[in-house]
């Protein structure tokens, strides 16, 4: 059983689109929030960066006003 790559791109193409706007939009609000409340400016863009959708959803969740 071999995967066919078109065949998976109507899924990969949204996921890929929600997971940079995602991220994108995390960072934005990282670079205009002045407190945080567990991790430094720095560490949240690491975050962000680093662990995949999984990271922007942490930093909205622990650190939103």
């Amino acid at each position: 059983m071999s995967i066919n790559v078109r065949e998976l791109l109507p899924f990969l193409i949204p996921l890929a689109i929600f997971h940079l706007l995602l991220m994108i939009s995390a960072l934005i609000m990282i670079a205009r929030q002045r407190r945080f409340k567990y991790l430094n400016r720095a560490a949240w863009a690491a975050v962000v960066i680093i662990i995949n959708i999984v990271g922007p959803v942490l930093y909205f969740v622990l650190e939103r006003k």
